[in-house]
């Protein structure tokens, strides 16, 4: 009774964390900075062409890149910048982990993008239209979330 019972738990606890990872990648995830992550370029395409809103393609190496750990805690993790996105972006994060075991697919897909906008380092931001056409490129900017949101403005309006 007692091993039935803890498989029974065991089960539990790991199904829906099984379930949630697969439709992450599809869907959309909500990363500790509070903003709604699509991993999908499909999906951000057609969320894109849907709301009438560019793409904020963040190309990044989450568990290894010390400057995109920076743009994290310095400007996407603040309420300012998550504010301005969830208003006029759509947020697509295509991750390049060294430690963090990756769905072949995934990597795949992600490689694939890296290879079509030419990212050679990270962080790399790129700017696109709802078709995928790149409007503006950046990075890292030592800047606070206000600056931030203010480069991200002219980048989409010189663009």
């Amino acid at each position: 009774m007692k091993a039935a019972l803890t498989t029974l738990l065991i089960a539990a606890l790991f199904i829906p964390a099984a379930c949630s990872s697969s439709e992450s990648s599809e869907a959309g995830v909500t990363a500790e900075s509070g903003i709604n992550w699509l991993t999908d370029i499909k999906t951000a395409q057609a969320t894109a062409a849907s709301e009438g809103k560019p793409i904020f393609t963040y190309f990044t190496g989450s568990d290894w890149c010390g400057w995109c750990k920076r743009l994290d805690a310095n400007v996407l993790s603040h309420k300012e910048f998550q504010d301005y996105a969830r208003e006029n972006l759509v947020m697509l994060m295509l991750d390049f982990p060294r430690r963090t075991a990756q769905a072949p697919e995934i990597k795949r897909a992600n490689e694939s993008m890296a290879k079509q906008y030419g990212v050679r380092g990270f962080p790399t931001i790129v700017l696109t239209a709802k078709d995928g056409r790149e409007i503006a490129r950046t990075g890292f900017q030592q800047m606070n979330p206000s600056q931030y949101v203010e480069h991200l403005k002219k980048l989409l309006n010189a663009g």
